[in-house]
Order: structure tokens, then sequence, then C-alpha cells
């Protein structure tokens, strides 16, 4: 995280001041964000404050990091990839942000030992039961001596549908469709990016609607983006079909796609080709 990133004190103080209006205390009332300081809503109760911030701080960071549907993730010195917690599906972001905030802000939960940046933040680390009556335990951090979220996130990944495929250091991108309206043809794709975000594999996923069946294939790219290989993964009759939208925005969640990374990373090892 670099230093500059963070708000500054001027930036503190501006929305310590921007969050006496009044009208922040308006019930379910929210505020798009277009600058970092901008206050996107403050807590009910406990007034807890929800700014915009970027990608390192604040609302942006926390939806970036930890929403499921996106695909944000961070590699190691080593290469290997590390998946940030995520909040659950039914979590909606803003509302969700701030009740476990609010669940989570209490004297008692203040965590001294395990703040490992105590000049920049307090931390708050306690449980949180949800609707769906799945307890998780959240970190709160909040700007020191002040009410300013820089970010919360569950800290076990009781949410995560599918394990990450040791040695598949490859991230996924947004997946994007086609549709033949004639021919009930939807065809998806999607890439998986390396380290320094450059497509290394390329999946297409074609569905026929009329004759209820789906093919996936892949393509293995070079550091120029040319095909290496293409690889025919799965051919199969399919009687249920996700709604487009969804599957388009939200494939990872609904679909367990560890056998088609098996399948990459074993067409990898005997290419021997290790994306950077």
């Amino acid at each position: 995280m670099e230093e500059d990133s963070l708000l500054t004190f001027e930036e503190i103080s501006f929305i310590l001041y921007d969050a006496t209006d009044t009208q922040y205390q308006i019930v379910n009332l929210f505020h798009p964000g277009f600058r970092k300081t901008d206050i996107i809503r403050i807590s009910p109760e406990k007034q807890l404050i929800l700014f915009n911030g970027n990608e390192h701080t604040g609302y942006q960071h926390i939806y970036k990091r930890h929403n499921p549907i996106m695909k944000a993730a961070a590699w190691s010195e080593s290469g290997s990839l590390n998946e940030s917690t995520k909040f659950s599906f039914a979590h909606t972001p803003i509302i969700y942000y701030l009740i476990i905030a609010e669940a989570i802000y209490c004297p008692a939960n203040l965590d001294k030992n395990k703040n490992k940046r105590p000049e920049h933040f307090d931390l708050y680390i306690g449980s949180y039961t949800d609707p769906q009556n799945i307890t998780n335990t959240y970190r709160l951090l909040l700007y020191k001596d002040t009410k300013i979220i820089h970010n919360v996130f569950p800290e076990h990944k009781v949410y995560h549908k599918f394990k990450l495929i040791n040695g598949f250091n490859l991230i996924q991108g947004s997946t994007g469709y086609s549709y033949e309206v004639a021919n009930l043809k939807v065809t998806y794709q999607f890439k998986f990016f390396d380290s320094n975000w450059n497509p290394r594999v390329s999946v297409s996923v074609e569905t026929d609607r009329h004759f209820k069946t789906e093919k996936w294939s892949y393509d293995i790219l070079d550091q120029h983006g040319q095909i290496l290989k293409n690889v025919e993964f799965a051919n199969f009759r399919k009687e249920t079909f996700l709604e487009m939208h969804d599957r388009a925005t939200n494939l990872t969640y609904f679909e367990d796609l560890n056998q088609l990374k098996k399948s990459i990373k074993k067409e990898l090892d005997v290419m021997n080709y290790k994306p950077q």
C-alpha cells in the first residue's frame, strides 16, 4: 500500500467536516461518489463514515478487493496467486459493509496486538452472523481516532464456493457474450491473465439452447497474444441454462471452474510454459 494513496490529514479533516451536513442523516439516502473524499453514506447508529476513496482505501478498495463478482487478486514475489477474502454474494455492497462495520465497532473489539499500522489505523476484530445464519470474523480498519472507514472485510473464506488450484497462478478476467437470436446460441468468452495482466489463456463457452448442448474450449496464448495451442475441453448435453446476464457477470460465482483450471495447468505443464 502506497502511503500517498491513503487519506491525507487535510482530506481526513475535510471528510469529518463534511460529515456534519445533516443530509447524511437521511435514512436510505445514498450519495454517488466521484471524488476520493466524497461521502457515500454514514451508518445510522454509530455514525461510521463510508467514503468513496480509491483502489487503496475506502469504498472503492473494499468493493474491488472483496466483492464476490470482482476478479481482484495479488501475486507474491514468487509468482503464486493470492486471492482476497470475499463477502457473500447476498451481501449488498454499501448496505452490508456498514451493517457489518456497525456490528464490529465496539470498544471490546479494538485489537492493538494485531494492528500492523497503528500509526494510521484503529483495528477492530469481531464476529457477525448474516441473514443466512453464517458466522464469520471480520476486520474493520478506521482512520486513527476517527470513524472514517479505511477497510472492512471477512477474515476467513467461508463464502468461497471453490478453492484455488495449487500451482494455477492465473487470474480470471471479466466475461463477455454474444447472442445469435435466430439460432438460440450464446457464446461466452473470458481470459486468464498473468501477474503482469497479459492474457495467457482465452476460454470460449458455446451454448446451443435448441439442441441443449454446451461446448468448452480454450486457446493457450504466447506473450504477444498469439495462439500456441487450442484445446477442446468439454462437449456435453445440458437441460437448463443460467440467464445470460447472470452467467456473464458472475460466472465464477455460479460455476465450478476447477476442472477447467486443472486442464489448463496440465497443458501448461506439458508445454513447460510458465506465464510470468
